[in-house]
């Protein structure tokens, strides 16, 4: 009789394991139109359009081609899809094996199993008329909105880069003037340095004179004891002479 709950109960806990685990794969919108409703000979037809959301960095469409006879063919080359917008342009030459038939053509671009298409007529011959044809006049028009299509990316870079460089000016602005306050101390101290020295500088003046001084009153006074030197043994010479002139008159009275 219990077995059942505990059935139950146990598949209801393996859901709530499992079921965070279970991710849902991206799901993209994928659109592409040309340039011109229609193409004869080997106009070159400019294709453009975009992923949604963009799928990020580094990544690319591919195209196929469908003719009347329903026969695809994929084209050469790949469009990269730019990071931030989604959008990609494509430049293919009609004419050649596969445009023999007069009639629509389909063109398919392709991101990651999800795929957008639409249609253009194409005559393999062209007309001999003159001036420019509504084809002509449409691949114009298609290079000139290829033309912008760039141009607004271009921009758009422009601005991301204007940015970062702007950071780096910042950076740049910030760093020179800690160099700046750097220098300025550097400076300061150099100035109490110098004082410091001109300080040192006079008072070895002042003990260089004074040096001089004592040398100058020491040599005087070297002098002043040689001539009292040479005073006193004068006089001791005299008294010596004095007394043996008294002697030799005291011998004689004697004698």
């Amino acid at each position: 009789m219990k077995t059942l709950p505990f059935a139950a109960a146990t598949a209801f806990m393996l859901v709530l394991f499992v079921a965070p685990m279970v991710t849902t794969a991206a799901t993209y919108t994928v659109t592409v139109t040309v340039n011109a409703s229609s193409y004869t000979g080997s106009e070159a037809v400019y294709a453009s359009g975009s992923v949604t959301p963009s799928p990020g960095a580094s990544q690319a469409a591919s195209f196929t081609v469908t003719n009347p006879g329903g026969t695809s063919y994929p084209l050469p080359g790949t469009a990269n899809i730019n990071p931030t917008s989604g959008d990609f342009t494509f430049v293919f030459n009609t004419g050649g094996t596969y445009y023999t038939a007069s009639g629509s053509y389909t063109l398919t671009a392709e991101y990651d199993g999800f795929y957008g298409s639409t249609t253009f007529s194409y005559s393999p011959s062209t007309s001999g008329s003159g001036g420019i044809s509504s084809a002509q006049y449409g691949n114009l028009i298609g290079n000139l909105t290829i033309v912008q299509h760039q141009l607004v990316t271009l921009q758009n870079d422009l601005a991301g880069n204007s940015s970062k460089l702007s950071g780096s000016i910042s950076s740049l602005s910030s760093a020179i003037s800690s160099l700046s306050t750097s220098l300025t101390g550097i400076s300061s101290s150099l100035t109490s340095l110098t004082n410091t020295v001109n300080k040192m500088n006079a008072t070895v003046s002042t003990l260089g004179s004074q040096v001089s001084s004592a040398a100058s009153k020491a040599t005087t006074a070297a002098n002043d004891i040689s001539t009292t030197q040479t005073y006193v043994l004068v006089v001791a010479v005299l008294a010596a002479i004095t007394l043996v002139l008294e002697l030799a008159v005291l011998v004689r009275k004697l004698s």
